[in-house]
């Protein structure tokens, strides 16, 4: 089984960046990516972390993922929540669409103090 964990920092200073550490079961290290961005809403920030995690996973063979993310607001947009005239609509249902492509998923909220390494790696991209 492989795991995805994501962290995520928003800087408020109108910089900002998402990045995704992909690690399989034992903890290995498997990709990363890192995408910085001039001014965005935090919770669309979220979810293109998400989106770009998620896509890099599939790409990678990955079949089975838990997505670990710092934001109750945006698991919940993703999982639960009506989205018909959000303005995160778009990625939202292209992150269903893409859990739709794994025999496993499961999509989690993780306190960001937690997951240093994921809430580290992106300040790089601020940087």
């Amino acid at each position: 089984m492989n795991f995805v964990f994501i962290g995520i920092w928003l800087l408020m200073i109108g910089a900002a960046a998402c990045g995704d550490i992909i690690r399989d079961c034992n903890g290995r290290f498997q990709a990363c990516f890192l995408v910085s961005i001039l001014v965005f809403v935090r919770l669309h920030l979220l979810n293109f972390g998400v989106h770009l995690g998620l896509n890099l996973s599939i790409s990678l063979g990955i079949s089975h993922l838990s997505i670990e993310v710092d934001s109750m607001a945006a698991v919940n947009m993703c999982l639960n929540d009506d989205v018909t005239w959000h303005s995160a609509r778009a990625l939202v249902l292209a992150i269903r669409e893409g859990c739709m492509k794994l025999n496993s998923w499961d999509l989690y909220h993780e306190f960001g103090e937690a997951n240093t390494c994921g809430t580290a790696w992106p300040l790089m991209g601020i940087a």
